[in-house]
């Protein structure tokens, strides 16, 4: 398991993290993987790069995954330097949006708030080494994919992961 604090990622000593084996479903990003922890929340599945976009499954620290209620997804895109849509935060190279199926016309609720504003926070200290090939700005994925993205029911609320 991993706790990420401010901006740096430190290692649990931990016999489950010895025994975690990667397997397809597996995902990691930016250092990140199931269970590494950021701020009060830590991350409960990983999406694959998709659409010019990540989502990462994210919940409280100590809620269970199986618990629909607790999951959120935050979404990490190429930055916009054009001004496009604001996602609650960023760093130098991605935005970091919450998935609420709103397109802009639902509040965001604030503890998914700032959580995308903490892993926009860790994000800007590992950025330069994550490669950002196929990721897009939300104006540039929203032209491509237009058609896939209205049809695309992943943009529902988070399923039950395990």
């Amino acid at each position: 398991m991993t706790v990420i604090s401010g901006a740096v990622l430190l290692p649990l000593a931990s016999n489950a993290q010895a025994e975690t084996v990667a397997s397809p479903e597996t995902q990691s990003f930016a250092g990140l993987s199931v269970e590494s922890r950021f701020g009060r929340w830590e991350i409960a599945h990983i999406a694959p790069l998709d659409l010019g976009g990540r989502v990462l499954t994210a919940m409280p620290i100590g809620a269970s995954s199986t618990d629909t209620a607790s999951l959120f997804e935050l979404e990490v895109l190429a930055k916009d330097e054009s001004g496009g849509a604001r996602p609650p935060a960023e760093s130098a190279r991605f935005s970091v949006f919450v998935r609420n199926s709103g397109r802009g016309a639902t509040s965001t609720v604030e503890d998914h708030g700032l959580a995308a504003m903490a892993l926009a926070r860790y994000l800007e200290g590992v950025e330069e080494g994550v490669d950002a090939s196929g990721f897009m700005t939300h104006a540039a994925r929203s032209q491509t994919f237009h058609q896939d993205l209205r049809a695309d029911l992943r943009l529902s609320p988070p399923r039950l992961l395990r």
